[in-house]
């Protein structure tokens, strides 16, 4: 923490001798630095920005992307459930119906003996 507050002391420092010596003065490379340092910290400034920006945004995605899933996730219940009820019903059911006593299906012999010919 100190070292933070002594690293940011001295820049302002050196900030505020740039801008004595080139408003007081006219020096220009005072000037010229001044000028480059502030539309470095704008830039930076924009940078830093652009990147909280970013980071907000994944997090609004990544939210909406699990608040998504849950739906999906409790509508698939919701329908695996109803599934079940169905095929509870339809196991009803067929447990409901007689004993078949012969095949469902009977072929008589020589049916096709008419195609053979």
């Amino acid at each position: 923490m100190k070292t933070i507050l002594a690293t940011s002391g001295l820049v302002l420092g050196a900030l505020g001798g740039l801008l004595y010596l080139a408003g007081w003065r006219g020096n220009v490379v005072a000037g010229f630095v001044l000028g480059l340092l502030t539309a470095a910290l704008l830039i930076g400034a924009g940078f830093g920005v652009s990147l909280l920006q970013a980071h907000i945004a994944a997090k609004r995605e990544a939210l909406r992307f699990s608040q998504n899933v849950k739906e999906n996730l409790a509508i698939m219940e919701r329908m695996q459930r109803i599934q079940n009820a169905q095929n509870d019903q339809l196991l009803k059911q067929v447990r409901q119906l007689p004993e078949r006593s012969a095949p469902a299906l009977v072929i008589d012999d020589g049916i096709f003996s008419e195609l053979e010919d």
